[in-house]
């Protein structure tokens, strides 16, 4: 049995998603040219390639064609398209903004790219805002608990997304585009190579003039237009080994600033700088035919620096050094997998902690296999942390085929978070400073799920139940909360001759277990719907967003409105390489927020041309 042996799709009917049953044939995925009731290969969800119908965690993946067809022009509004997330942002694009998976702190999700940790470790979250979709490959995300395959931070679920690779025949490709608030987009890429040799560049630029991104009930506001900028570049270089391996190169880069009001900075334009690069030298190394060796090693960088006024410059830094070696093994069932992950992180800022440097040492045992109807996951990880200790965490799945159409799988899982470099050591200025006898927040989830799939028509539905404990309150910040979350995901997709629909819809109880109270910017319920025709020259999509009502706030004092944001796109072939692409967003100029007292854009207009070659 190869390593690659659990990739293959079966002959016959795939499996993907549940309750089909209960709608009509007018429904499927959201994107022409891409069929979600077709499986792909995932390596997220268990760090080894995985079809999706065979997965045994709850995953989405939007691939190159999903992103172009989704009407999303940012990686925050495409994300939000996605079951089980919720984003709070401070104004439109390029502000920063907080994900909230399946009900988790936003800290507790753990973002990669290209296998990569990225995010900041005096925060404890990522730049998302940052990271342009025109160097995007495809996006995994796993939804549930995490951190046996990955270590910290995977609570509420990973992130991981692909930058663009090299393939053997030539490729071209470019896109520029201007809309409202005198938002522009530009990027240029190439792409090629030999059958030993490939490569891939991309580079570009994106900003807009803004919006005026604060209400009068916000403290700091300041009537002007708060604008956003941004570089990006990407480059993959592979070679191509006798035996079958492989070495690659990957570097990733973004430089943003972005506008925003900031306390007693009267008429000075408060400036929020971002940067955000990735360097890495990876090798898939086949050392026999049953085993398969991967190195890599390299560097994250996530820096922040504040102008708040002309005499007030704050600034944090977080360099992330890792080394990872995995082995994947095959056994005569299944496949062992053994990996050790080491991370050596460096803080350097204006402020000036106690401590400013960590390392943590990973080491990972699992085996996955299929028999027959049934397929299981089982996985152990020991994360050896200098600041607090070890922590062991685990993972236990199990599927089964009940018949061609109908799957069902069981999992449970713990994980935890390790505290912020702020929460351990931010300094007292009389107000109270870090604690650094902090533990890591824990997590334990059970979660249950259900697939359906016959021909184009497919559903999926997964209830979970989790349980976060050691949760980090107040300050100085202090161990004392405890979480509940509860939820339900359900997938419904379809197709019928030129239609496609998608819908994604969540339900969510996450509370406070001392207080009784709803933890704060996760709505109870929401909805993502997209419905696409496609005419083979043109296609057209209407998108629908939703969200109940929520709090803002702990003390579930200050309420956020529901709301419901219509958005309509629309491409057309010009040539075999040239398409003219428009959107209209927020049609019906919602007026709604997903942060107190920070405005969302209303209807704005979209307009570009992209070739492609």
């Amino acid at each position: 049995m190869s390593v690659t042996a659990l990739a293959r799709p079966r002959k016959g009917q795939f499996l993907l998603l549940t309750l089909g049953s209960l709608f009509t044939p007018l429904a499927v995925a959201q994107m022409s040219a891409f069929d979600p009731t077709l499986p792909t290969i995932a390596v997220t969800a268990s760090r080894t390639p995985t079809r999706t119908d065979a997965s045994l965690s709850a995953v989405t993946v939007l691939t190159r064609d999903a992103i172009e067809h989704s009407g999303a022009r940012t990686l925050v509004d495409l994300l939000n398209q996605t079951p089980g997330v919720r984003i709070a942002q401070n104004g439109g694009p390029g502000a920063s903004a907080s994900l909230f998976l399946r009900g988790a702190e936003a800290r507790h999700t753990l973002v990669l790219i290209d296998g990569m940790r990225i995010g900041s470790a005096t925060l404890g979250t990522a730049t998302l805002e940052a990271i342009p979709l025109e160097t995007i490959e495809r996006i995994e995300i796993v939804r549930g608990p995490a951190s046996a395959l990955y270590g910290s931070d995977a609570i509420g679920g990973v992130i991981q997304i692909f930058t663009r690779k090299g393939t053997e025949a030539p490729h071209r490709r470019a896109f520029v585009g201007v809309g409202s608030h005198e938002q522009y987009l530009t990027s240029v890429g190439a792409s090629g190579g030999t059958t030993r040799f490939r490569y891939a560049l991309d580079l570009g630029g994106e900003g807009t003039q803004g919006i005026d991104a604060t209400t009068p009930a916000n403290s700091n506001h300041q009537p002007d237009r708060d604008g956003w900028r941004n570089r990006f570049a990407s480059a993959h270089l592979a070679w191509s080994l006798a035996n079958g391996g492989e070495i690659a190169l990957a570097s990733f880069a973004t430089r943003g600033r972005n506008e925003y009001d900031a306390w007693g900075s009267g008429t000075y334009n408060a400036l929020l700088h971002k940067d955000l690069t990735s360097n890495q030298v990876t090798a898939h190394l086949p050392l026999t035919k049953e085993w398969l060796s991967t190195l890599r090693v390299g560097e994250t960088r996530d820096t922040s620096k504040a102008l708040a006024s002309a005499s007030s410059m704050s600034r944090f830094a977080t360099a992330q050094r890792q080394l990872s070696w995995q082995n994947e093994v095959a056994l005569p069932l299944g496949v062992l997998l053994a990996a050790f992950d080491l991370t050596a992180t460096e803080v350097d800022a204006t402020t000036r902690y106690t401590r400013t440097s960590r390392t943590v040492r990973g080491y990972l045992l699992g085996w996955q296999a299929e028999e027959g109807p049934h397929g299981w996951q089982l996985t152990t990880r020991y994360d050896d942390n200098t600041q607090f200790g070890g922590k062991t965490t685990g993972q236990a799945a199990y599927r089964y085929q009940f018949t061609p159409q109908w799957q069902g799988r069981v999992a449970a899982s713990s994980a935890f978070k390790a505290p912020t470099f702020n929460q351990l050591y931010w300094p007292d200025t009389g107000f109270g400073g870090g604690n650094p006898n902090l533990k890591p927040e824990t997590a334990y989830e059970k979660e249950v799920g259900i697939r359906w799939q016959r021909g184009v028509t497919a559903a999926e539905l997964t209830l979970f139940d989790a349980r976060v404990k050691n949760l980090i309150a107040g300050w100085p910040p202090e161990n004392v909360a405890r979480a509940r979350i509860k939820g339900a995901e359900l997938t419904l997709s379809n197709r019928f001759d030129a239609w496609t629909l998608r819908v994604n819809a969540d339900w969510l109880t996450a509370t406070d277990e001392a207080t009784g109270k709803r933890l704060p910017r996760r709505a109870p319920a929401a909805l993502s719907a997209a419905l696409l025709y496609d005419a083979k020259r043109w296609q057209a999509g209407i998108d629908l967003n939703a969200q109940r009502a929520r709090w803002d706030n702990v003390a579930n004092t200050t309420r956020l409105d529901g709301y419901g944001r219509t958005d309509l796109w629309w491409h057309y072939a010009l040539t075999r390489s040239w398409r003219l692409e428009a959107e209209v967003r927020n049609l019906f100029a919602q007026t709604y927020e997903t942060a107190a007292t920070y405005r969302q854009p209303g209807r704005t207009f979209f307009v570009g041309l992209r070739y492609r070659d």
